[in-house]
Parts: C-alpha cells; structure tokens; sequence
C-alpha cells in the first residue's frame, strides 16, 4: 500500500458559532429559563449556509439545516429574534 489518506477538516462546531454571532463566551446553565444571547434569523441563515458544505452536513437540505441551527440555539439558551 501507499499509506496515503484523505485528511477532511471540518468547520467549526454550530454552537462556537452560535455564540459567536450573540457575543458571549458561554451558553447558558439553565436553557430555556435563562437567555445567554440574542441572535437575528439572518445569522442562523449564514450559520447554516456555511456549515451546509461539510461533509457530515452536505447531505440536509438547506430548510433543514437552518431547522438544526434554530435548535442547538435553543438548547444553548440563546434567543432567535425574527426581526433584525
């Protein structure tokens, strides 16, 4: 054999992202209780469309991809508001 491989590097993880986007270091300890952040649904639609071209993502549809985005904001404890 060659011994040669394919080295796939993937983006970031949704909730880095996440916490990117609302400016805070942490999520929250109590989700659903406690608000962490404040992100707009233009930021969950640019999280999911950079994060649509990796590999282990590549097979969702874009809807669905923002669907999972909407949902680890949820379980971080960090509000989507719909207006900018």
């Amino acid at each position: 054999p060659d011994r040669s491989y394919i080295l796939e590097i993937f983006k970031p993880p949704v909730s880095f992202l996440l916490k990117q986007a609302a400016g805070i270091k942490r999520a929250s300890m109590e989700p659903g209780r406690k608000v962490a952040g404040v992100v707009s649904l233009k930021h969950i639609y640019e999280i999911a469309k950079f994060k649509h071209s990796d590999m282990n993502c590549a097979h969702l549809e874009l809807k669905e991809m923002c669907i999972s985005v909407l949902n680890t904001a949820n379980r971080n404890g960090i509000k989507v508001l719909k207006t900018d």
